[in-house]
């Protein structure tokens, strides 16, 4: 299974999309468990959660443990939450990195992630 990446026309915008065999009700759940972050982080970045709660809501602040060749940390705020739908947060520096699921029937989501690091947000 590989995901497809999205052509956005847009250089400050990147996206990707998969079909997961799963319900949305659980992708979501490791969505919003800051704690599960590192499992889906391709970038091998995401090192641990420091601080926040054990699951995610509009607003919510969340500290990560991060890795590129140093170790930093980094918080984060939960921008936007639609339950089972869509998360979105952002750190210091206002990028934004954003999931949106659609059940596409028969226990298959379509899960699109979109990095966007727009000086706007």
């Amino acid at each position: 299974m590989r995901a497809e990446i999205l052509s956005l026309d847009s250089p400050v915008l990147i996206g990707a999309r998969i079909n997961i065999e799963a319900p949305a009700e659980k992708i979501f759940a490791i969505l919003a468990d800051p704690r599960s972050h590192s499992l889906f982080d391709g970038s091998s970045t995401v090192q641990s959660v420091i601080k926040g709660p054990e699951r995610l809501f509009l607003g919510a602040r969340f500290g990560m443990n991060m890795k590129i060749k140093v170790g930093y940390k980094i918080t984060n705020e939960v921008i936007e939450f639609e339950e089972n739908k869509k998360i979105a947060w952002r750190h210091l520096m206002r990028w934004v990195w954003r999931y949106e699921l659609v059940d596409l029937g028969g226990g298959v989501t379509q899960v699109s992630e979109y990095f966007d690091v727009s000086p706007c947000n």
